[in-house]
């Protein structure tokens, strides 16, 4: 795909020598530099360190689906795997933070890509994140994320408060252009 991702690349010093990558996937609603990560750290220490924005998020064209995330993940390795040369290019891991985990896990099972990695407060589904923010009132505190121009859509209001229409748009029972509507959440912007 032509989607053009925004990160950067970071090498040690010694090139020939690196020990391989790590690359960090922000989590939904973040990115790249939502997080204080030490780069100098892992560069020092002989690997080349990788950070990129999410489609549809901090300025990066597209709209953000978890497929797409999965598929622009295992493109960048494969991108990585074909321009650098030095020994351990293939030795790729991930440092990934809530949904990034998802992203992360999924893009191994898909490619087997990676040879390690780590994940900070990993979600296993949307599914199961959405409903954990029910049961545990979250979805209330939440809702401000989702205004727009400081106002919440009833439409929006109405899935964070009553668990019905998610329900029913799982099980197919309500249209899906009903509940379409611009959202934000973070820095991810687009339409749902």
């Amino acid at each position: 795909n032509d989607l053009l991702l925004k990160g950067k690349i970071l090498l040690p010093n010694d090139i020939e020598n690196c020990k391989g990558f790590i690359i960090f996937v922000h989590g939904l609603g973040y990115c790249n530099k939502s997080y204080e990560i030490d780069d100098a750290m892992v560069t020092n220490n002989g690997w080349a360190f990788v950070k990129y924005n999410l489609r549809g998020h901090a300025g990066v064209d597209g709209e953000w689906t978890i497929n797409d995330s999965v598929n622009d993940l295992i493109g960048y390795t494969n991108y990585l795997k074909s321009t650098f040369t030095f020994k351990n290019k293939d030795n790729i891991g991930f440092i990934a933070h809530s949904t990034g985990g998802l992203i992360a896990i999924l893009a191994y099972l898909k490619s087997g890509n990676f040879c390690f990695g780590s994940i900070i407060n990993l979600i296993s589904s949307l599914h199961t994140s959405y409903y954990w923010w029910f049961k545990s009132g979250y979805s209330k505190e939440v809702q401000r994320y989702f205004a727009i121009k400081g106002i919440v859509l009833p439409k929006v209001k109405q899935f964070f408060e009553d668990i019905t229409p998610f329900k029913d748009v799982e099980n197919d029972k309500i249209l899906k252009d009903e509940y379409s509507f611009p959202y934000r959440y973070g820095l991810l912007r687009g339409n749902f």
